[in-house]
């Protein structure tokens, strides 16, 4: 039966008065789920006099179960950038009374921050690409702040560029990416106004080939040219990006001289590929090739030779709790090469629910990192009739072979809404907390914060005021409490079915004393 179109609403607000922000200016990316390469059209909507905006899936983006990315911008606030949410937990979210993450969107107020970018000779470039960002709060906070805003503007016709920075903020950067110059790293901070000009030098073009480790050239190779430089939110200072031809060549646009890294991070599928073709994969393990580029006579910076190393295979089938070839998430693969050096290697899904990871053969202390989305809950087992085990993070230690007996179990997770009251079975006030605690040993590093309070689950607070949980395990017994200061609940044991929803009250009453 065919799908219904859907409309949604949203509103964006002022984070410090929460008052409704006419004029704001909604981007909405529509992309396919399943076919990454496809997108529908962007879509644009301004909000009104009450802050709200509404954009309308017809019903071909609702069958296609699309991802949804929403930029924000307004002239006098910081913008907001790439935030998303699969429609399919969006409408789950729904089913439970949430509503979608984009009903109230708040903007951090802005300071204007602009200046002129320029060529070696003082002439301003126009269509000059630049990337801003912006982090408030408290340095030591930057790494793990809410204040952020990310985004890219254009230089105009006199080569000026304007974003605006969160009011306040200590962390400010910009960079000016130009296809035919040098990238320009700025560090704003706490500067604003007008920063004046910005000249450009011509930079250095680093060009090479990509060989697997039998001396073959690599076709369509994904590279990346990263600076060794960091700013303090550790993005580098310089980066480019490329894929080679046929013939495994590549070049990259120009970088300023310094040291660098050249990565491989896959294989670019053609343009002329079906949307539902199976993904190219590399023949072989790439390890970062260290660089140190420089000004040479005439400006020819010699080719450089990236080639693989010896590599094993490890491969992950996901599956549900029948044993049947599921969906899942992509995995991160993380250790110590030969070198001592640290590595990850991320490892893409296919549409069969199975990663294949080419890794350094000889790496230690190598781990899988797996994540799932709210809704469900991962286990993984060694061999068809392996235990089950904690799947946030899967041991591998060394890898001196092929690893082929890995299965991630993707369960429906159990839903647990908890509400609290008081002693006189009034719903408690806001300050209360939700806390999961599994058996000692179910979970790797069991009781880290959740949610402010120490616990085993993470939960999300619901338009009502009750929490909601998100990847709790099935068929495993543990103990719910509510928390808040100076108060605590009796626990609770339960244990909860795959796919199980069920709505649990405990009362708050002055903790014991210890």
């Amino acid at each position: 039966m065919p799908a219904n179109p859907i409309t949604f609403t949203g509103g964006i607000f002022d984070h410090a008065s929460e008052e409704p922000i006419e004029g704001a200016t909604v981007i909405v990316h529509r992309l396919r789920r399943r076919r990454i390469k496809s997108t529908f059209a962007d879509t644009e909507h301004v909000t009104d006099a009450g802050g709200v905006f509404s954009f309308e899936l017809p019903a071909e983006q609702v069958e296609a179960d699309v991802y949804l990315e929403l930029d924000v911008r307004h002239p006098s606030y910081a913008s907001v950038n790439g935030h998303g949410y699969g429609l399919s937990l969006i409408q789950r979210d729904l089913e439970l009374g949430t509503a979608p993450w984009f009903k109230h969107i708040e903007l951090f107020p802005g300071e204007e921050v602009t200046g002129v970018i320029a060529d070696d000779e003082n002439q301003p470039l126009a269509g000059v690409p630049i990337k801003y960002y912006s982090v408030g709060g408290p340095l030591d906070r930057r790494f793990v702040s809410d204040e952020v805003s990310i985004g890219h503007t254009p230089t105009d016709a006199a080569g000026r560029f304007r974003f605006n920075a969160i009011c306040g903020s200590l962390l400010n950067d910009f960079w000016a990416e130009p296809e035919d110059r040098a990238v320009l790293h700025h560090p704003v901070r706490d500067q604003r106004g007008d920063l004046g000009t910005f000249r450009l030098e011509g930079g250095v073009k680093v060009n090479g080939t990509v060989l697997d480790v039998a001396g073959n050239p690599v076709a369509h190779a994904a590279l990346a040219l990263e600076s060794i430089e960091r700013h303090e939110v550790m993005w580098e200072i310089s980066r480019r990006q490329t894929v080679a031809d046929a013939s495994g060549r590549f070049e990259f646009a120009p970088v300023k001289p310094g040291a660098y890294e050249v990565k491989v991070s896959g294989v670019e599928t053609p343009t002329s590929a079906q949307d539902n073709a199976e993904p190219a994969r590399l023949p072989g393990a790439f390890v970062p090739t260290p660089l140190t580029v420089a000004y040479l006579d005439y400006n020819r910076f010699p080719p450089v030779e990236v080639r693989a190393v010896p590599h094993v295979i490890v491969r992950v089938q996901y599956i549900d709790s029948r044993g049947n070839p599921t969906r899942g998430h992509a995995v991160h693969l993380v250790g110590k090469r030969p070198d001592g050096a640290h590595h990850s290697v991320r490892g893409p899904i296919d549409p069969h629910g199975t990663i294949e990871i080419l890794a350094p053969r000889g790496m230690t202390d190598v781990k899988l990192l797996a994540g799932t989305d709210t809704f469900s809950a991962l286990r993984y087992r060694r061999g068809a009739a392996g235990d089950l085990r904690d799947a946030s993070e899967i041991p591998l230690g060394m890898l001196d072979g092929d690893v082929t007996d890995l299965f991630i179990v993707r369960f429906a997770a159990p839903t647990l809404i908890v509400r609290a009251v008081a002693r006189d079975g009034q719903p408690a006030s806001d300050d209360w907390r939700p806390r999961v605690d599994y058996p000692p040993g179910t979970v790797t590093n069991g009781g880290r914060w959740r949610n402010d309070i120490r616990g085993d689950v993470f939960f999300h607070r619901q338009d009502d005021g009750s929490w909601r949980s998100s990847q709790l395990l099935p068929d495993i017994d543990f103990t719910v409490t509510a928390e808040a200061a100076g108060k605590s609940s009796v626990p609770q044991t339960l244990k909860m079915n795959e796919g199980e929803t069920r709505e649990v009250a405990l009362k708050l009453a002055p903790a014991a004393p210890k």
